[in-house]
């Protein structure tokens, strides 16, 4: 059977001369419109490459390496995150690289190891190969044909190149996401932090018009003693301001360390005043710590009984002293004062800051009287509750911590620090307690309103509870006898209302929040935030492994290129053939 003949524009080329003669004449072919065709002036010594496969190569050579590239710039990124904090952001993109790597990794890897070997096949075979070999290098082009085609060939040292090199797809892939982890770690830094300085003078001593702070304290003052019982018995008070523990009460319950440290429970603890010390620059994330040295009253009564009234005389320094003003419902007043002038109570910057601490004070008198009147038992003789209290100052340093907006008092000790002579208190200036003791009876109420009833005050002497007293049984007003009251009952509570009122006359106004940075009023001390913080971790075994597995992907696109551009153009076209 004969197979017609069809010529091709190729076939209408002449040669004249088939000689190996390097000298070929010029042919001048047959022309048309349609298929122009070329004149070959000389004949090729070799193959010669097919110039429209050319840029191909060289755009794929280029995307093999530029892909290879970035899975090392990923493992560079990934080494240089470790232990730096993880922003969500730049950590999500980390984390959505690294998931898509998994994914994307072993296609690469397929296409640019199974390019490479196809290409390395074309150029041994261009050099001259067994056709076992040739055989075993084009059945390699993946894992599965790797290991089929060693299995059917044989094992030798290319298979086990072979095998190893492509047992580095699963390995790189499945190393990417434990690569990098992130945990919870604890960072500590340095910050500053300033609170309310207790030493200060109060606004009692220094005002010219004290009565202009009586609303405003009294709104603190009752607001306080009306707070619900979790919140006067919580480390903080009703503003978010860190309360000061009793230290003598903390001292006869509790250890104290070799350093004078005692630690404060998280319990019920019995605090020095209903309002706490006003802090600034609390950061409201993580653990802020820091040390106060605060000072508040403390009373040690000595005698607490029913009895007539106490006579309060007008002579300071000489008898039991104060602003008495008729019809109190109590009362309270100092044997001793501090005194530059007696005629007219000077000084008036009563401040304990002023008072040197090697003052002789072995005949200062600081005696607290307190008296409150008994309505259940009318006119009797004996209708009232006198008690007599050493008073004295006691200087404390704290240490805060805040986890976030929350403070409490961990650890408290007597300050070690030079003060005055802590039988000169902040009430023993004589200017400063004329004002108190005139304002503090009636902080809950008016004299009138008092006239038959216990005051708050008082009502919570007795039960803190019911700050208002309940009535009795068969009347209409509630009254309470103190005298009934325990003595260590008794003069914690009536300190820690005696501190509540003269720490809310220091700045009245700090106390609810407006507390702003002044350096004649504030402390600044060092503090130190503590958080945790989301970081980067590496595991380098697995990171490793993928650099490693990244790194023999981009050497075998580089080896890829290196060998597209050593092999002839038609001994690639073959091998595309094959």
């Amino acid at each position: 059977m004969s197979i017609p003949y069809s010529s091709l524009p190729e076939d209408r080329i002449r040669l004249v001369d088939r000689s190996p003669s390097p000298a070929i004449p010029a042919i001048n072919p047959q022309q048309d419109d349609l298929h122009p065709l070329p004149t070959i002036r000389r004949w090729p010594n070799q193959p010669q490459r097919l110039s429209r496969g050319r840029e191909v190569t060289c755009f794929g050579d280029i995307i093999a390496l530029i892909v290879s590239l970035g899975f090392i710039i990923v493992a560079v990124i990934v080494a240089s995150t470790n232990r730096k904090p993880a922003m969500e952001i730049e950590k999500n993109g980390l984390k959505t690289v690294l998931k898509w790597s998994t994914t994307i990794f072993p296609l690469v890897f397929s296409a640019v190891v199974g390019r490479t070997i196809k290409t390395l096949a074309a150029w041994k075979l261009h050099l001259g190969i067994t056709l076992g070999l040739l055989e075993q290098l084009m059945g390699s082009t993946t894992v599965f044909g790797t290991l089929v085609t060693q299995a059917q060939l044989g094992i030798n040292r290319i298979g086990i190149g072979l095998v190893a090199l492509w047992i580095l797809s699963p390995i790189g892939s499945h190393s990417s996401q434990p690569a990098l982890t992130t945990v919870l770690q604890n960072v500590s830094s340095s910050v500053g932090a300033t609170y309310l300085d207790t030493r200060q003078a109060s606004k009692f001593g220094v005002s010219g018009t004290p009565e202009a702070l009586q609303t405003p304290l009294n709104a603190i003052y009752l607001a306080a003693l009306m707070s619900s019982e979790p919140t006067k018995n919580s480390s903080m008070d009703l503003w978010g301001n860190v309360k000061i523990p009793a230290y003598k009460q903390l001292a006869a319950s509790l250890p104290e360390a070799s350093s004078g440290w005692i630690s404060v429970p998280q319990g019920a603890v019995s605090y020095s005043s209903l309002l706490g010390i006003p802090a600034l620059n609390i950061s409201t994330t993580g653990n802020t710590t820091f040390a106060v040295e605060t000072t508040y009253l403390d009373l040690d009564c000595y005698n607490i009984s029913r009895s007539a009234p106490f006579p309060i005389e007008n002579r300071v320094n000489e008898t039991f002293w104060s602003t008495d003003m008729p019809g109190n419902p109590f009362s309270i007043a100092l044997d001793g004062f501090v005194l530059e002038d007696p005629s007219t109570l000077g000084p008036f910057n009563s401040s304990i800051e002023n008072i040197p601490n090697d003052t002789d004070v072995s005949g200062f008198h600081h005696t607290l009287l307190f008296q409150s009147s008994i309505y259940s038992v009318g006119s009797a003789p004996q209708n009232t509750t006198v008690a007599f209290c050493t008073l004295t100052q006691q200087y404390i340093e704290s240490n805060v911590t805040c986890s976030g907006a929350f403070c409490r008092v961990t650890d408290i000790r007597q300050s070690l620090r030079t003060h005055a002579p802590s039988n000169i208190t902040t009430l023993s200036f004589p200017f400063l307690f004329q004002q108190f003791s005139l304002y503090f009876p009636t902080a809950t109420g008016s004299v009138k309103d008092s006239q038959v009833n216990s005051t708050a005050t008082e009502c919570y002497i007795a039960h803190p509870a019911s700050p208002f007293c309940p009535a009795a049984a068969g009347s209409t007003f509630g009254a309470v006898d103190l005298s009934a009251t325990p003595k260590d009952l008794f003069e914690l509570r009536l300190g820690k209302l005696l501190n509540t009122y003269y720490q809310g006359s220091l700045q009245p106004f700090s106390m609810t929040g407006a507390f702003a940075t002044n350096p004649a009023t504030n402390i600044s001390v060092p503090a130190s935030l503590s958080f945790l913080q989301e970081r980067y971790t590496v595991h380098w075994l697995y990171l490793g492994l993928y650099a490693f597995s990244a790194f023999a992907l981009l050497l075998a696109a580089a080896v890829g290129a290196w060998f597209n551009w050593q092999i002839p153009g038609r001994m690639c076209w073959a091998i595309a053939r094959v």
